[in-house]
């Protein structure tokens, strides 16, 4: 079974590769006019968890665990004629850690800081919304705009 785990981060950052390249095409040698997948697309979350209770970071990039991550981020005011804030979330329904390093310098407390990398689940991720193709990352955004130019 899984736990749901509620992490509070100091700083954190996700990185999205989409790991693409052009081709400028033969009509004038000079706009691209295809891209092509130069190889697979990447999410990288980087984090520091400010607390650090035991060695649970640690513990699972030393077993190679998999596990799963979602991250949402909404406003403190509401979207016009509703009681809905404005949210994005983000998602990774597979991930490995990477790195996990616990700092100790000074006088605060120990803080882990941690690196996730998304990997393709090799099944639709249980408790995550449906998607029409299994990914390492994916969000969703939550706006009063029916078409927004974060989603395509």
């Amino acid at each position: 079974g899984s736990a749901d785990v509620l992490t509070r981060l100091s700083t954190w950052t996700l990185r999205l590769e989409n790991n693409l390249a052009t081709t400028y095409g033969p009509r004038t040698g000079q706009a691209p006019e295809e891209y092509e997948r130069a190889g697979p697309a990447r999410a990288t979350l980087t984090f520091v968890d400010a607390r650090h209770p035991a060695d649970t970071w640690q513990t699972r990039w030393g077993s190679n665990t998999t596990l799963m991550a979602d991250a949402k981020m909404t406003s403190e005011t509401n979207i016009p004629s509703t009681s809905t804030p404005y949210a994005l979330r983000c998602y990774l329904p597979s991930c490995k850690v990477t790195s996990a390093q616990l700092t100790t310098a000074g006088a605060r407390l120990p803080s882990d800081t941690v690196q996730l990398v998304g990997i393709v689940p090799g099944a639709a991720a249980a408790g995550f919304p449906a998607t029409s193709a299994l990914a390492p990352f994916f969000m969703e955004v939550v706006s009063a705009v029916s078409a927004h130019s974060l989603v395509g």
